[in-house]
């Protein structure tokens, strides 16, 4: 991590399952940016895309370049995101999709993963590209 680059990429050891059959990897990339509570990027063929509806809702990050957000079929809004063409720093996270653990429940080797952790999300301080709900 450097000024030019504060993210930290790292394979992920643990199993990754997300909510209630939406994604279960062995070949996550977890993310991280201290304060920010890591993301977990899975690999978009293990993620059940039936569960998720493309958006309208894109945003510019720097270092990561455009991410696009995906409400679940449930009404949970901005639940998960992907960057269709990431920055070079960031190439490692193409054709793969996070979820905000905020929004659906993250499992580590079968622990929720807030329960792991105490980092916090932007979106839980009230900033970041995460829209307020409507």
């Amino acid at each position: 991590m450097t000024d030019d680059n504060p993210f930290q990429i790292h394979p992920e050891a643990r199993r990754i399952t997300v909510g209630s059959g939406l994604a279960v990897s062995d070949h996550a990339l977890r993310v991280e940016q201290p304060p920010v509570m890591p993301a977990w990027y899975l690999p978009a063929g293990e993620v059940d895309g039936r569960f998720l509806i493309a958006t309208n809702h894109c945003s510019y990050i720097q270092w990561v370049g455009e991410t696009c957000w995906f409400d679940l079929v449930d009404g949970t809004s901005n639940a998960a995101w992907l960057h269709p063409d990431p920055s070079p720093l960031l190439a490692a996270l193409g054709d793969r999709i996070a979820f905000d653990p905020h929004r659906v429940t993250i499992y580590l080797d079968g622990e929720p993963a807030l329960a792991s952790t105490r980092f916090m999300s932007p979106a839980s301080r009230g900033i970041g590209p995460i829209p307020a709900p409507r």
